[in-house]
């Protein structure tokens, strides 16, 4: 359902674009046309943008698991993102656990996940902050756990929810896929992920990965702490 919608959206989305670029070209000596031209491309660009999300989102490849050094992975998105972190001067600190088990993971996948958190903290930190990333080893439950944490304006406790629901979003120039996205990813890991509400500025999010064979199951994945520290 999800991928038909997109295609039926996309079909005049494209038919509007191309009238846009003709209304543009045909009135090159009007500012005032080509400024509302601008207006509505910019919002039909943020539509596509959405779209194309839900596409991917409808036609998600089957995950590969493979054995994955947890820390190397986040390591090499901190290299990914440094430069966006520098230009928001955002300091960043890691604890990044030694001896930590290889697990496996679909690599595309949990990059992708981590990489949209750490995004989403850039996107609360645009005046600055600071990112801390922490790994360690929960033997008890047979995870290896991931937190992060930032210094933006957090997560207010009624909307911790929602978070994770498709197209639920507080930001004005999200889509709400995202978290979404992050959350069947790993559910299909068999882990978990929470997002916390503390007495502190900025927002938490813990994220656990069993170290033993991946698969998910209907007791993991989605789980929202609600409750405030």
């Amino acid at each position: 359902m999800a991928a038909s919608l997109a295609h039926e959206i996309g079909t005049p989305l494209n038919a509007i674009s191309g009238h846009l670029q003709l209304l543009a070209r045909d009135h090159p000596d009007h500012p005032d046309t080509q400024r509302r031209v601008q207006i509505i491309t910019k919002q039909l660009e943020f539509i596509v943008g959405i779209v194309r999300r839900l596409l991917e989102w409808a036609h998600k490849k089957q995950p590969r698991f493979k054995p994955t050094d947890i820390n190397l992975l986040m390591r090499e998105i901190l290299t990914l993102v440094s430069p966006a972190l520098e230009q928001h001067a955002i300091a960043v600190s890691t604890d990044l656990s030694d001896g930590l088990p290889p697990i496996p993971v679909d690599r595309d996948g949990l990059y992708q996940v981590f990489l949209n958190l750490i995004n989403n903290s850039l996107d609360a930190m645009l005046d600055g902050g600071r990112l801390e990333i922490s790994t360690w080893l929960d033997r008890d439950n047979g995870m290896v756990q991931l937190t992060l944490r930032d210094t933006g304006a957090g997560i207010d406790s009624g909307e911790l929810e929602h978070i994770f629901e498709p197209m639920w979003t507080t930001k004005l120039s999200g889509s709400g896929f995202g978290l979404a996205i992050a959350c069947e990813i790993i559910t299909e890991h068999g882990g978990r992920i929470e997002a916390v509400c503390e007495q502190r500025e900025g927002a938490t999010f813990i994220v656990g990965l069993p170290f033993c064979k991946a698969g998910a199951t209907p007791e993991t994945g989605r789980e929202v702490m609600a409750n405030v520290a």
